[in-house]
Protein backbone atom coordinates (compact mmCIF):
# COMPACT_ATOMS: atom_id res chain seq x y z
CA UNK A 1 0.00 0.00 0.00
CA UNK A 2 1.03 3.37 -0.84
CA UNK A 3 1.11 6.15 1.90
CA UNK A 4 -1.90 8.37 1.72
CA UNK A 5 -1.83 12.04 -0.33
CA UNK A 6 -0.80 14.36 0.76
CA UNK A 7 0.72 13.54 3.54
CA UNK A 8 2.34 15.85 5.75
CA UNK A 9 6.02 15.22 5.99
CA UNK A 10 6.46 14.10 9.75
CA UNK A 11 3.36 11.73 9.33
CA UNK A 12 5.22 10.40 5.79
CA UNK A 13 8.31 10.00 7.89
CA UNK A 14 6.56 7.60 10.66
CA UNK A 15 4.61 5.58 8.16
CA UNK A 16 8.35 4.83 6.98
CA UNK A 17 9.58 3.96 10.21
CA UNK A 18 6.01 1.45 10.45
CA UNK A 19 7.13 -0.02 7.40
CA UNK A 20 10.53 -0.77 7.95
CA UNK A 21 9.49 -1.66 11.38
CA UNK A 22 6.99 -4.04 9.65
CA UNK A 23 9.27 -5.56 7.08
CA UNK A 24 12.03 -5.83 10.02
CA UNK A 25 9.23 -8.06 11.96
CA UNK A 26 9.23 -6.05 14.61
CA UNK A 27 5.31 -6.28 14.47
CA UNK A 28 4.26 -4.45 17.52
CA UNK A 29 6.26 -1.44 17.19
CA UNK A 30 5.26 -1.41 13.33
CA UNK A 31 1.42 -1.43 14.63
CA UNK A 32 2.85 1.34 17.29
CA UNK A 33 4.37 3.36 15.31
CA UNK A 34 1.21 3.49 12.48
CA UNK A 35 -0.95 4.20 15.42
CA UNK A 36 1.60 7.41 16.34
CA UNK A 37 0.96 8.70 12.70
CA UNK A 38 -2.68 8.94 12.88
CA UNK A 39 -2.96 9.92 15.74
CA UNK A 40 0.10 12.71 15.27
CA UNK A 41 -1.86 13.45 11.97
CA UNK A 42 -5.33 14.30 14.22
CA UNK A 43 -3.39 16.25 16.98
CA UNK A 44 -1.01 18.20 14.75
CA UNK A 45 -2.39 18.49 11.11
CA UNK A 46 -6.26 17.71 11.51
CA UNK A 47 -7.16 21.62 11.70
CA UNK A 48 -5.69 22.89 8.66
CA UNK A 49 -5.28 19.43 6.76
CA UNK A 50 -8.04 17.00 7.81
CA UNK A 51 -7.56 13.10 6.77
CA UNK A 52 -10.29 12.22 3.95
CA UNK A 53 -11.64 9.06 4.56
CA UNK A 54 -9.15 7.35 2.19
CA UNK A 55 -6.47 8.50 4.48
CA UNK A 56 -8.09 7.12 7.52
CA UNK A 57 -8.97 4.19 5.60
CA UNK A 58 -5.26 3.94 4.94
CA UNK A 59 -4.04 3.70 8.60
CA UNK A 60 -6.41 0.92 9.19
CA UNK A 61 -5.43 -1.27 6.44
CA UNK A 62 -1.99 -1.01 7.39
CA UNK A 63 -2.01 -2.17 10.91
CA UNK A 64 -4.00 -4.77 9.46
CA UNK A 65 -1.34 -5.96 7.06
CA UNK A 66 1.04 -5.88 10.10
CA UNK A 67 -1.50 -7.99 11.96
CA UNK A 68 -1.36 -10.37 8.87
CA UNK A 69 2.04 -10.38 8.68
CA UNK A 70 2.30 -11.46 12.23
CA UNK A 71 -0.37 -13.84 11.95
CA UNK A 72 -2.86 -12.26 14.16
CA UNK A 73 -5.37 -13.54 11.43
CA UNK A 74 -8.34 -13.01 13.55
CA UNK A 75 -7.22 -9.63 14.63
CA UNK A 76 -6.44 -8.04 10.96
CA UNK A 77 -9.78 -9.75 9.78
CA UNK A 78 -11.96 -7.77 12.78
CA UNK A 79 -9.33 -4.65 11.71
CA UNK A 80 -10.33 -4.87 7.76
CA UNK A 81 -14.18 -5.57 8.99
CA UNK A 82 -13.69 -2.16 10.50
CA UNK A 83 -12.47 -0.70 7.25
CA UNK A 84 -14.83 -2.10 5.16
CA UNK A 85 -17.61 -0.77 7.31
CA UNK A 86 -16.05 2.85 6.96
CA UNK A 87 -15.56 2.18 3.09
CA UNK A 88 -19.10 1.80 3.17
CA UNK A 89 -19.90 5.03 4.68
CA UNK A 90 -18.02 7.30 3.98
CA UNK A 91 -15.44 6.42 0.69
CA UNK A 92 -16.57 7.78 -3.15
CA UNK A 93 -18.54 4.60 -4.42
CA UNK A 94 -16.28 3.56 -7.22
CA UNK A 95 -12.91 4.34 -5.83
CA UNK A 96 -10.42 1.92 -5.69
CA UNK A 97 -10.18 1.90 -1.38
CA UNK A 98 -13.41 -0.49 -1.34
CA UNK A 99 -11.81 -3.21 -4.29
CA UNK A 100 -8.57 -2.86 -1.60
CA UNK A 101 -11.05 -3.74 1.85
CA UNK A 102 -11.79 -6.92 0.23
CA UNK A 103 -8.84 -8.03 -1.33
CA UNK A 104 -7.47 -7.47 2.47
CA UNK A 105 -10.53 -9.43 3.83
CA UNK A 106 -9.75 -12.05 0.98
CA UNK A 107 -6.11 -12.50 2.10
CA UNK A 108 -7.07 -13.12 5.73
CA UNK A 109 -10.11 -15.51 5.08
CA UNK A 110 -7.25 -17.47 2.71
CA UNK A 111 -4.76 -17.44 5.40
CA UNK A 112 -7.81 -18.73 8.02
CA UNK A 113 -8.95 -21.57 5.52
CA UNK A 114 -12.53 -20.42 4.84
CA UNK A 115 -11.86 -20.40 1.09
CA UNK A 116 -15.10 -20.04 0.22
CA UNK A 117 -15.35 -16.99 2.25
CA UNK A 118 -12.08 -15.42 0.52
CA UNK A 119 -12.90 -16.50 -3.22
CA UNK A 120 -16.64 -14.39 -2.31
CA UNK A 121 -14.09 -11.09 -1.30
CA UNK A 122 -11.91 -12.11 -4.06
CA UNK A 123 -14.61 -12.16 -6.30
CA UNK A 124 -16.11 -8.49 -5.09
CA UNK A 125 -12.91 -6.82 -4.76
CA UNK A 126 -12.42 -8.02 -8.93
CA UNK A 127 -15.90 -6.25 -9.57
CA UNK A 128 -15.10 -3.62 -7.95
CA UNK A 129 -11.80 -3.15 -9.36
CA UNK A 130 -12.93 -3.71 -13.08
CA UNK A 131 -15.76 -0.74 -12.42
CA UNK A 132 -13.35 1.60 -11.54
CA UNK A 133 -12.41 4.09 -13.96
CA UNK A 134 -9.50 4.11 -15.15
CA UNK A 135 -8.88 7.81 -16.22
CA UNK A 136 -11.16 9.34 -13.06
CA UNK A 137 -8.17 7.56 -10.38
CA UNK A 138 -6.01 7.42 -12.77
CA UNK A 139 -4.90 3.32 -12.32
CA UNK A 140 -3.32 0.83 -15.10
CA UNK A 141 -5.69 -0.39 -17.54
CA UNK A 142 -5.59 -4.51 -17.73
Amino acid sequence: MLPPEPCPPKILALIDKAACLHNDGQYDQALKAYQSAEWDWEDDYEKHHPMDPNQRLYFKLAAGSVMLSAGRYEDALERFGIAELEAGHVVVHGHPNRAVVHSCNAFALNALGRLDLAFEQLVKASALYSSVSSIQFGLPTR
